[in-house]
């Protein structure tokens, strides 16, 4: 019996080809190439398939449409198929693998709530990946990312942002591959490996006796209340920008002058000294208080989280350039230091971590802290205007 589905692939042959019955398929083999063939819709869509058993099951993979590649070009696709096929790799497995990858965008949605679960800088994280890397990139697959795409990205951002915002935006796709890796979403390395981040420079800048007493009068005229409060709690605790913003009424002993911060940056409870000047400003602050926050937002956190607006007005009032809201933790130590405070009261004092010095600090009561902060604090204070 002669079977009138197989036969030798040609254009014009092909082109005669009826559609199928409706709700069915026809098949046609090529009679020179034995793996592929043809399948035809009720609608008439033509497309080529190379077909083929691989260790005992059977494979279909699409090679394209009649009239967009040629019978020549669908049989060299069949030829550099079954070349690829082994006992290891299968390109048809290995196309659906890449259809069920992950985008980066993808990638990052999964990778979130881990962070969210694991990470207090979480919505660092968050602000610096999503601010940063533009929507072109984000629907490429994880395994298609090139190192070029991030080398020109982390360009950008070194820019626009700074060099320690283009490394912290690595450190955030580079965290999202290892975890896509660890829990078998990607198989792939992170594009990320290679790419040398921009040298971190220690910064000592703090504010001298000239630039406080222009900041202090500038921070004297800041109208907004809530800002006004905040820096200067920056200021009198040195505590890190974050635990100021999510500060909470029930860590404050306002009669005894004490905060006590239950998790900072290093992983630790800290009690940090208040200065009676402080501490008058937090019961002002207290007695028209209706939020758990010290410092109040409008935001899914409850508490105010981005002051750049009101610092930037601070810092053009006051004439002084360079200085983050971090460089006030630096002033308390720096004043400190310069009035012969010890390193280890002002480490404790700070919140410093050191394997070295941790023995020594958990000794340490906070009676030569509060004097060396009372100190320090006074002579900030005295080049007020």
């Amino acid at each position: 019996m002669i079977d009138t589905n197989r036969f030798n692939f040609t254009e014009a042959r092909l082109e005669k080809l009826p559609p199928a019955p409706k709700g069915k398929r026809d098949v046609y083999y090529d009679a020179g190439q034995n793996n592929l063939c043809l399948i035809v819709t009720d609608k008439g869509h033509k497309g080529f398939y190379v077909r083929i058993t691989h260790l005992g099951r059977p494979v279909r993979s699409s090679l394209g449409v009649f009239g967009s590649i040629s019978v020549k070009e669908a049989q060299r696709r069949t030829v550099e198929f079954l070349s690829k096929l082994s006992a290891k790799h299968n390109p048809h497995q290995a196309k659906v693998a890449m259809r069920q990858e992950p985008t980066l965008g993808q990638l990052y949605q999964i990778y979130l709530p881990h962070a969210k679960s694991t990470k207090r800088s979480w919505q660092t994280e968050k602000y610096n990946f999503e601010a940063n890397v533009p929507p072109a990139l984000l629907g490429i697959k994880a395994s298609q990312l090139l190192r070029e795409d991030l080398v020109k990205l982390k360009e950008r951002v070194a820019v626009e942002k700074g060099p320690m915002a283009a490394n912290r935006l690595l450190s955030v796709i580079q965290a999202m591959y290892a975890y896509g890796v660890e829990h078998g979403h990607i198989t792939c390395e992170s594009p990320v490996q290679g790419i040398k981040k921009f040298p971190q420079k220690s910064r000592d800048r703090f504010l001298s006796g000239d630039e406080l007493g222009r900041f202090l009068t500038a921070l004297e005229g800041e109208e907004d209340q809530l800002y006004k409060d905040f820096f200067y709690t920056c200021l009198l605790t040195g505590a890190r920008k974050g635990n100021v913003l999510g500060m909470r009424w029930n860590e404050l002993n306002l009669l005894d002058g004490v905060w006590s911060i239950p998790l900072t940056k290093n992983g630790d409870s800290q009690n940090v000294v208040l200065v009676p000047e402080l501490v008058e400003v937090l019961k002002t602050r207290k007695r028209q208080a209706t939020s758990v926050f010290v410092f109040p937002g409008n935001g899914n956190a409850g508490h105010l989280v981005d002051p750049k607006k009101a610092w930037t007005r601070l810092l053009e009032r006051a004439q002084i350039s360079d200085l983050r809201i971090h460089d006030l933790r630096r002033t308390l130590g720096s004043w400190q230091a310069m009035l012969g405070t010890s390193l280890l009261v002002i480490g404790k004092s700070l919140g410093h971590k050191s394997s070295r010095a941790t023995e020594v600090y958990s000794r340490l009561n906070l009676d030569p802290v509060r004097e060396s902060v009372n100190q320090a604090t006074s002579k900030i204070l005295g080049f007020r205007k």
